[in-house]
């Protein structure tokens, strides 16, 4: 990623957040979050990592692109993503195949990933994330489901992609 920008209105707080992904000359990554509250306060930190971070919809599309998925199959694999000021190492794990229906009602065969939230010692992991992608070679994002902090979001593939 390069950046996002949030607006948001959680449990009365109201603020409004720009963070930028940098690449650093040593090939690591510098995230910058600036927060900026209805009531005029900022708050901003830098986190600077050896690897690469992604965002939470960064992490679907990284995925397509290499083995992460074929990783995750094997196993956990750890992925520090961004999350607001923090950057938190989060778990991507393979939850199986099944269908999928797309927004055109076409059930179109996936491979359905996880992200979790990394759990503490004595807790249970919280899934902050599931996409389906498709199982053929183009991997496309069929269905998506965000978990928020108040809520969730849902996105579905529409007609006309050629998904099958």
């Amino acid at each position: 990623p390069i950046r996002y920008t949030k607006h948001a209105e959680e449990g009365g707080r109201v603020y409004d957040e720009v963070v930028d992904f940098r690449t650093m000359a040593d090939g690591g990554c510098a995230v910058s979050c600036r927060r900026t509250f209805a009531d005029g306060r900022v708050r901003t930190n830098e986190v600077c990592r050896a690897e690469s971070v992604h965002d939470l919809l960064s992490v679907i599309f990284q995925a397509r692109a290499t083995d992460l998925l074929e990783r995750a199959k094997a196993g956990r694999v750890v992925l520090p993503v961004a999350t607001g000021l923090k950057v938190e190492d989060e778990v991507l794990v393979f939850k199986g195949d099944e269908k999928v229906r797309t927004a055109d009602g076409k059930d179109v065969p996936s491979q359905v990933f996880g992200l979790l939230k990394q759990a503490k010692p004595g807790e249970e992991a919280s899934e902050l994330a599931r996409f389906w992608l498709s199982r053929d070679a183009r991997r496309l994002p069929l269905r998506i489901n965000l978990n928020l902090k108040f809520g969730s979001a849902s996105a579905r593939l529409r007609a006309g992609t050629g998904a099958e």
